[in-house]
């Protein structure tokens, strides 16, 4: 599977029928490493991974996900944290 410029350093988004023969989604970034906060402000993380999804009543609900602060790479971080991400109920 190809992710081509447009995925680096972002989540994709890939389906498959048997677990082996992979497809990118039409619309295949499905997370970067930008955190919006509460507040409306907006931090990059150095890393952002180990994706995991609540569903509640048959719909994903919310992103739960593993931070790093600093520029990129584990060398770089010095602080460590989970977060989770309510998803718009509307899309």
């Amino acid at each position: 599977m190809e992710l081509g410029r447009n995925c680096h350093g972002r989540g994709i988004l890939a389906h498959s029928k048997d677990g082996l023969d992979w497809k990118l989604d039409e619309k295949p970034v499905a997370y970067t490493k930008a955190v919006k906060w509460d507040d409306g402000s907006e931090r990059q993380m150095g890393q952002i991974e180990r994706v995991q999804g609540l569903m509640q009543d048959g719909r994903l609900t919310h992103l739960s996900f593993a931070v790093l602060d600093g520029r990129g790479g584990f060398d770089d971080g010095g602080n460590a944290w989970n977060i989770v991400v309510p998803l718009d109920a509307d899309q």
